[in-house]
């Protein structure tokens, strides 16, 4: 019983089958160990960003990295170590945390609690464009937390679904090296992530006839100063390509660039600089020194166009460990085999080869001449050789040719230089106008060209042929280069994947895989890409396949997948656009407020442009049966515009116009618009808007906000037009008229009550300021000479002598007469009071004419603030219904947080404040 037990065990064993807990054998010994939800590929900034979110919602997750440690392409490249990506530290006082993120291109996004999150790297380098050291260093701390969902050293061998979709995925791993002892086994996962980003360099074959003498930028060393006094050639025009010529053109004798041009967004070709073309992956300003030492004649060259028309490079070594080149297209072909192969990227195919052109008869040409003769001869002699051995068709190879028959003056020596040529007569006649003289160029010369299988194949003969190129020639190649240097980019490796069962198909001439607007492979359902791979979607449009792209792509990816297999809604913010019977929605201020937060300090839709955006969903609530709006933060705006048609939707994206690139960027145009009215003309990054009706695959109604330098969209112009936009836009969603009749909504944005005090805190100030200089006024009066203040005591004492002498004469008048006294102290009474009198009329009028300018100052106010101006109406018409409005309005002023009373009356208070002090009254 137990061998019969037993042998069943083996059986199962070699039949890999899989038992509940995932757990079971494979094939030749290999053991399939666990099952997991969410496999993740490669430990890099995309996927322990996902990774993060994974593991703070509790999910079961694995990331496989091959290197021993998280983020390892940043321990080498860039090779000259020297980030692209902005670190800047410092934005202006009171913007968010949020908003500094905006300019924050090379941390992740952390949720863990302040205090537990890892410090950015804003905090760790004062340099704005980071050393790699730093951004390795940052990785490692981030991914400590995930330690334990973390196998390294682990490298993914294949990925295939063995049992068709709906089934689990098989990763086939691998530990060890692949010379040694190597331990292999499989698990299996319901859904993988793919986030290796592109590490596979691009070969140069297709460009380069002679690619095995090239180096590859993989393999450069981190310093410069290796290629002191060489003369190197560079191929390539893109950041990898810059960022070696920034390094090495400070060390070389000559450096020269090989490009070629490409399609810029005007539809014109040239060379693609991001500042142009608003696209980051594009060549930095800062990495195009070469223009300097070009443009200003210190011996580099820079060739943009040097691959336009399926031109390639031939490379043939020579004197030594030095390289000579050529220029090439299909024409200078020299058999079949070569025309066949020359866009295929055939190697060491038969050119023929220019060798310059000297004056007919020159010496040296004829020396040339006749060692080529000898070479040729060696090679008849070769030819007959085979004929004789019986090799039918055997075909003397091309040696050289000698073309005297061009003369210098023909017509091929004259380049058109306009779009209608010259004739002879228009030509004689302006070149003796320059003061030409052509009878100096009545020369012949003669050509030689030769092939490049003789030169091959004869070193010797290449040796002593340098010295004439660089005399006969007057290319820029015609000196030996002791370097080629080869910066092509990147492509995704595709090699892990079983292309029977998981069929993965590349974009962008194998760039990036094809995928669809949710980060799913286009053909394999639960094949997910993050990271760099997910740029497929926005490619030379947005940042996805940088940093600060690619964390807001990783959150959306997690969120899709925790609305697919969790349950958990994307989440959002729900508005009530219920009107009350005052005629308010307060809903319509609550999503123009969250508006306006959101275009001022939402990071992902800054850095994720026409990509990524928020979106805003009419519905009606199942529960109350009243219209409702949900609010979305960065979602992908492709994907939900599709899944949710059949509704009233709002997006809101940021954009740059799409006319604005190339030279108009630095041009006096380059500004749109400055006027909410003209903001549709905005060239800058600017928010747009736009609504679509129910089953509308077109937006219907639009509203731009204008360009700001500061990208600060917070003052009254712009807050009145959107409010009016989104209260017009709820009402056509909703059918509803009244969300967009006056009153219904605020068009006076709220004011933050801090600005208040920081006024009150200035007047402060003032107070303080003008008390300190009266308290120095009395202190001079004080101080005042002693002459003038015996002037001023006599002055008082005489006064006081005066009034005295009065009182004593009013005294014996009285007693005289009791009738005379009686009048006096009457006409003595009517005097006071009439003085009295006089006194509180002044005072009077000074106090009208304060409160007259203080009412001026409120009558100002109320007609900037439309807010007031409607209070005050409700306030009237509540009087003449007789109805007590006073509850409902505080209430409703409560419950929007505008508080608009109080409001008022601090400004009235500091109005009031201010004036009094300034005068003094």
């Amino acid at each position: 019983m137990f061998v019969l037990f037993l042998g069943l065990f083996c059986a199962a064993s070699i039949l890999s089958l899989v038992v509940a807990d995932g757990v079971s054998l494979g094939y030749e010994g290999e053991q399939l160990k666990k099952h997991h939800k969410y496999c993740i590929v490669g430990a890099g900034p995309g996927g322990i960003q996902l990774g993060h979110f994974l593991k703070h919602a509790n999910r079961d997750y694995v990331i496989y990295e091959r290197n021993g440690d998280p983020g390892s392409f940043f321990k080498k490249y860039p090779r000259h170590r020297m980030l692209i990506s902005l670190n800047k530290r410092f934005v202006r006082e009171n913007r968010s945390k949020e908003f500094a993120f905006r300019h924050d291109w090379n941390s992740l996004l952390d949720v863990r609690p302040e205090g537990q999150n890892v410090p950015p790297v804003t905090n760790r380098t004062d340099l704005m464009f980071p050393h790699a050291d730093t951004l390795h260093e940052y990785f490692g701390e981030f991914a400590e937390e995930q330690k334990p969902h973390i196998k390294y050293n682990t490298a993914v061998q294949l990925i295939s679904r063995p049992e068709g979709e709906g089934s689990s995925f098989v990763v086939k791993l691998a530990r060890g090296s692949s010379e040694g002892k190597q331990q292999v086994w499989k698990e299996t996962c319901q859904e993988v992530i793919v986030a290796t980003g592109i590490f596979r360099p691009r070969g140069a074959r297709t460009r380069v006839d002679g690619e095995k003498y090239l180096m590859g930028y993989e393999d450069l060393p981190e310093k410069g100063s290796d290629y002191a006094g060489k003369s190197v050639l560079v191929l390539g025009l893109g950041n990898a390509a810059m960022e070696t010529v920034e390094e090495l053109h400070k060390y070389t004798s000559e450096l020269h660039l090989f490009g070629r041009r490409r399609p810029l967004p005007d539809g014109s070709y040239g060379i693609r600089f991001a500042y142009q073309t608003h696209y980051v992956g594009d060549i930095r300003a800062g990495r195009f020194g070469i223009l300097d030492t070009y443009l200003l004649k210190s011996l580099d060259t820079f060739d943009f166009n040097a691959f336009d028309d399926k031109v390639r490079v031939a490379v043939i070594p020579c004197m030594g460990k030095k390289l000579c080149i050529w220029e090439v297209s299909s024409d200078d072909c020299a058999d079949e085999h070569c025309k066949k192969n020359f866009d295929t990227g055939g190697q060491d195919l038969d050119y023929t080869l220019s060798l310059g052109q000297w004056t007919k008869d020159a010496s040296y040409g004829k020396r040339l001449v006749s060692i080529l003769k000898k070479y040729d001869r060696k090679y008849a002699d070769k030819h007959a050789a085979l004929l004789e051995a019986g090799v039918k068709h055997a075909v003397k190879p091309f040696t050289f040719q000698v073309d005297d028959s061009n003369p210098a003056m023909d017509e091929s020596s004259f380049e058109e230089d306009s779009d209608q040529q010259e004739t002879l007569l228009e030509r004689t006649y302006r070149r003796k106008s320059m003061g030409i003289t052509d009878k100096v160029f009545n020369n012949s010369f003669q050509s030689v060209s030769i092939n490049s299988r003789l030169l091959r194949e004869n070193p010797e003969l290449m040796d002593a042929l340098v010295p004439l190129l660089a005399h006969g020639s007057g290319s820029n190649m015609r000196y030996p280069l002791d370097h080629i240097i080869r910066c092509f980019g990147w492509a995704m490796d595709t090699s892990i994947f079983d292309q029977t069962s998981v069929p993965v198909t590349t974009s962008h001439k194998g760039k990036y895989p094809e995928i669809k607007d949710t980060y799913e492979a286009k053909h394999v359902k639960g094949l997910h890409f993050a990271g760099t791979l997910g740029h497929s979607l926005d490619y030379r449009k947005s940042a996805g396949g940088f940093i600060h792209g690619f964390r807001y792509t990783a959150r959306a990816i997690f969120r899709l997948l925790e609305e697919k297999n969790e349950g958990v809604p994307w989440p959002e913010k729900t508005t009530s656009l219920m009107v009350t019977h005052e005629g308010r929605c307060p809903g319509i201020d609550e999503l123009t407020g969250t508006l306006m937060k959101r275009i001022n300090e939402a990071s992902g839709p800054y850095q994720m442009f026409e990509t990524l955006g928020d979106m805003i969903l009419f519905e009606v609530d199942p529960d109350s049966n009243n219209w409702q709006a949900r609010y979305m933060e960065d979602v992908p705006i492709k994907h939900f515009d599709e899944k949710y048609r059949n509704h009233p939707r709002l997006f809101w994206v940021f954009e740059y116009n799409a006319n604005f690139s190339g030279p108009k960027v630095l041009s006096p145009e380059r500004v749109g618009s400055t006027s909410p009215y003209t903001a549709e003309h905005s060239n800058f990054l600017h928010p747009h808007l736009f609504y679509s009706a129910p089953r509308s695959t077109k937006p219907s109604l639009k509203h731009w906000m204008q360009e700001d330098i500061f990208t600060q969209w917070d003052n009254s112009e712009v807050y009145a037009p959107l409010a009016r936009y989104v209260a017009h836009v709820a009402s056509a969603a909703t059918g509803n008229p009244r969300l967009e009749q006056e009153g219904a909504f605020f068009t006076q944005q709220p004011i933050d009550d801090s600005c208040f005090s920081t006024l009150e805190q200035s007047l402060l100030a003032i107070d303080e300021a003008l008390d300190q200089e009266d308290e120095a006024g009395r202190e001079g009066q004080e101080d005042r000479p002693a002459s003038h203040h015996h002037h001023h005591h006599r002055h008082r004492h005489h006064s006081a002598h005066k009034q005295e002498h009065e009182h004593s004469q009013e005294e014996e008048e009285e007693q005289d007469s009791d009738s005379d006294s009686e009048s006096h102290s009457q006409d003595d009474i009517a005097r006071s009071v009439a003085s009295e009198g006089s006194q509180e009329a002044e005072t009077d009028r000074e106090r009208e004419e304060t409160q007259r300018e203080i009412n001026d100052q409120g009558k100002q106010q109320i007609k900037e603030d439309p807010e007031i101006i409607r209070a005050a109406k409700e306030e009237t018409e509540a009087e003449e219904s007789g109805e007590d409005s006073t509850g409902d309005a505080d209430s409703l002023l409560e419950q929007d947080g505008l508080q608009d009373s109080f409001i008022r009356q601090r400004r009235t208070n500091v109005g009031q404040h201010h004036l009094m002090r300034r005068t003094g009254k």
